[in-house]
């Protein structure tokens, strides 16, 4: 695995205890400890991944589930870099669909609004973040962490399965390869 680290920089470890205290108590839908799914992102990057792409895998959450700001990150002691990709992973604010829409149509949203931060995403540039969020959404759409779902959440999981992550996939995939030589 290549080395990037900044010397001032929290450490991988150190960055995986971090986010373990961040998220403790935290879980996914299938009751599994968040940590989990934290890990398995940075573990789906591969083995030629850079410090600073699995510590963003490890820290992509943060903002979005614990409220953390860039600052807070920056004073953490990471990089700009690392705090960069966290930023454009996490969602944005969401028009949310009239409350008579109906299930078809608030879907349908999610899913727009979804891709539309993957669009985000590429349209940055940022060949890190793409390649943490196709990582992200690589476990997202892994089947088998349907097991411990109920039927409708496993109902629901297919859906988000089949119209926002694997779109996502094929959409990061193709920009990926557009920018690499």
């Amino acid at each position: 695995m290549p080395s990037d680290d900044y010397p001032d920089e929290p450490s991988e470890a150190e960055t995986e205890a971090l986010v373990a205290r961040l998220h403790a108590g935290q879980t996914d839908q299938g009751g599994q400890p968040y940590i989990e799914h934290l890990r398995a992102v940075r573990d789906l990057l591969g083995p030629d991944a850079s410090a600073l792409q699995r510590k963003a895998a490890l820290l992509h959450d943060a903002m979005e589930d614990q409220g953390l700001d860039a600052g807070r990150l920056r004073g953490l002691g990471f990089r700009p870099a690392i705090v960069a990709i966290v930023e454009l992973l996490t969602h944005g604010a969401r028009e949310r669909p009239p409350a008579s829409a109906s299930v078809e149509e608030r879907r349908r949203a999610k899913a727009a609004h979804y891709l539309a931060d993957i669009q985000r995403i590429i349209d940055s540039g940022n060949l890190d973040a793409m390649q943490v969020k196709r990582a992200d959404n690589r476990h997202n759409a892994d089947v088998a962490r349907d097991v411990h779902l109920s039927e409708a959440q496993r109902v629901e999981a297919r859906w988000r399965r089949e119209h926002c992550y694997l779109p996502s996939i094929a959409m990061l995939t193709a920009a990926i390869e557009r920018a690499q030589p």
